[in-house]
């Protein structure tokens, strides 16, 4: 089930118990270790739009857009080691509701970046519509590279089928 998330404690309880895929690479953006406890605070400050994954009624994931200035907003998403109960939803619900709403959202460019190792990833965001931008050496505090994918209107206003 997809809902808005509703509480810094359920963001919190993904991060904490976030896959060590997502780990890995959230770290690699990270100045320092300690910064994976602000997450949930940021998130829930920052997020133009936010909402939780859930099986059970336990959060599996969390996924949204934070505004990186206007009209271009960063889509991000992790989850636990239960994401897979949720990828249907959230695949379905983003194909629906996030990227045709890009414009409504104040959006010309919605991106999201990922390590480039990320095959996964790769092929869910391409299975969303984004387009492979290209790669960001060396991005990585970890030196690892990273590729961008974007959807930018009119195209991310075109639900992908």
């Amino acid at each position: 089930m997809i809902r808005p998330t509703e509480t810094r404690a359920e963001i919190a309880y993904v991060v904490e118990n976030m896959r060590e895929l997502d780990r890995d690479e959230v770290m690699a953006t990270l100045r320092h270790p300690d910064q994976m406890r602000v997450i949930p605070s940021y998130i829930s400050d920052c997020a133009t739009k936010c909402w939780t994954a859930t099986w059970h009624g336990q959060p599996v994931a969390i996924f949204g857009v934070v505004s990186l200035w206007p009209g271009v907003g960063q889509l991000f998403c992790f989850g636990t080691d239960d994401w897979g109960h949720g990828l249907y939803s959230m695949t379905k619900f983003l194909k629906k509701r996030i990227i045709p709403e890009m414009e409504a959202l104040g959006l010309h460019r919605t991106e999201c970046k990922a390590k480039r190792d990320r095959g996964d990833v790769a092929r869910w965001l391409t299975g969303l519509g984004a387009e492979c931008e290209g790669t960001l050496k060396h991005y990585g505090n970890d030196k690892s590279d990273f590729t961008v994918y974007a959807w930018t209107l009119p195209d991310a206003s075109t639900p992908q089928h």
